[in-house]
């Protein structure tokens, strides 16, 4: 059989309901009752003449009455003054403690805020390189089948002093505008994210330059191409035809360094070099502040 508690569940024991100071005062209340009530005793069971030994014991009991009063005023006022004070600081605590907090979800939210803006900047920075390489590819790809145009296409090895004597053979020049036409639709895939997709039509900072440019460059390959689709009839039976006849062939083919006046420099190289510029410019450090 389990052996009873003196303190039962739902009956808090004395010592945590009263405080110190409540045990004080209660001692002084208890004090001043008794001291009353010895009065009483003396004022209707004794003769309190001057010099009694009964008027010296009132006098005393009137000495704890007014002590018994006076600190239980005392003992009051200093639990208020506590009270006061543990309210204070307890305040205080809880507004440090907010504070701190506001000042940990400030941290907080300007980290989020940060990694947010250095994801979106990861993500415009992979959009750009994106964009940059598929770019490059083509001006590479272009460069190559300029080359092999001049390697395979013409019945004589490319000499600036006896090209225009030379001649254009249909077969491997229809195989490289093949080629030449699907760069050409590459870059116009690029210019037109350029200026009409929603993603792209705000990516770089200049937008309207890097079209305008982009739009030079297919537009030359436009005009190369152009005159591979019209030129049928320039050929013999034996499917070739004078070199001297392919203006934009010739364009194409004739030297670009510095200097040159070509459409091929100024309308294609010279705007792709500006758009690289701008492009690769606009690349952000995703972890800058």
């Amino acid at each position: 059989m389990e052996s009873s508690s003196n303190s039962r569940p739902g009956i808090p024991a004395v010592g945590k309901r009263f405080s110190p100071l409540s045990w004080i005062i209660l001692f002084l209340v208890i004090l001043v009752a008794l001291s009353l009530g010895g009065l009483l005793v003396l004022q209707f069971g004794f003769t309190l003449e001057k010099d009694s030994f009964e008027r010296e014991i009132g006098i005393v009991f009137l000495q704890i009455i007014a002590v018994g009063v006076i600190g239980s005023i005392f003992s009051l006022l200093l639990a208020q003054y506590t009270n006061q004070q543990a309210g204070l600081q307890a305040d205080k605590q809880r507004w440090e403690e907010d504070m701190r907090q506001q000042e940990s979800d400030k941290r907080l939210r300007e980290e989020k805020a940060r990694d947010l803006l250095r994801i979106e900047i990861k993500n415009k920075n992979d959009l750009k390189k994106d964009i940059i390489k598929r770019l490059s590819q083509i001006y590479h790809d272009v460069k190559g089948v300029r080359r092999m145009l001049r390697a395979k296409v013409l019945s004589v090895p490319y000499d600036e002093k006896i090209v225009s004597t030379a001649n254009v053979y249909l077969k491997p020049y229809a195989q490289y505008m093949e080629t030449f036409n699907d760069l050409q639709l590459d870059l116009e895939g690029i210019k037109d994210e350029i200026k009409h997709s929603k993603v792209h039509m705000t990516l770089f900072s200049n937008n309207d330059a890097i079209y305008e440019a982009l739009k030079s460059m297919e537009h030359y390959l436009g005009e190369v191409f152009g005159e591979y689709e019209t030129c049928k009839n320039k050929f013999n039976e034996k499917a070739y035809a004078p070199y001297v006849d392919f203006i934009q062939l010739k364009d194409m083919l004739s030297s670009a360094r510095e200097g040159s006046t070509t459409d091929f420099r100024l309308q294609f190289i010279l705007a792709y070099k500006a758009v690289m510029n701008d492009m690769l410019g606009d690349l952000i450090d995703p972890n800058q502040e």
